[in-house]
């Protein structure tokens, strides 16, 4: 079972509100404990859609070396839907290149969260806990 901070989900839904009427998006890491889903890192959505997401590149693989860099743990890529479910759209589908990463969606409209592991088009929704406050960091 994943766990996740709910100072971390507050990150990313204040984050989505901000970027409406168009998707939020970004990458969950653990940076202390790699059970644990710690902190939201903010990756600009160069469409400027509602519909759909795409990484700005250089701040994705910037990002993806700091990581790297600081040995944390990348969990899996979060969005937000503005105006539909928390579901992968066929886009969503058609555009996720990580089966071994989650994937999970937010939506405005419906104030929920899923999240879902995707390989070829196929969707398996995964449980998840919501940790109020973490235990103490070592």
């Amino acid at each position: 079972m994943i766990s996740i901070l709910k100072e971390t989900i507050d990150q990313f839904i204040s984050y989505a509100r901000e970027q409406e009427p168009n998707e939020a998006c970004g990458i969950l890491i653990s940076s202390w404990n790699q059970e644990l889903i710690d902190n939201f890192i903010p990756i600009p959505n160069t469409t400027n859609q509602r519909d759909r997401f795409e990484f700005d590149a250089k701040v994705f693989i910037l990002t993806l070396y700091q990581i790297e860099e600081k040995q944390w743990c990348w969990h899996g890529v979060i969005h937000s839907h503005p105006t539909s479910s928390a579901y992968p759209s066929s886009i969503d589908l058609h555009n996720w290149y990580y089966p071994e990463k989650s994937y999970w969606i937010y939506s405005l409209r419906d104030n929920r969260l899923n999240i879902f592991y995707i390989d070829k088009h196929k969707v398996r929704q995964h449980d998840y806990i919501i940790i109020n406050k973490p235990w103490q960091r070592k």
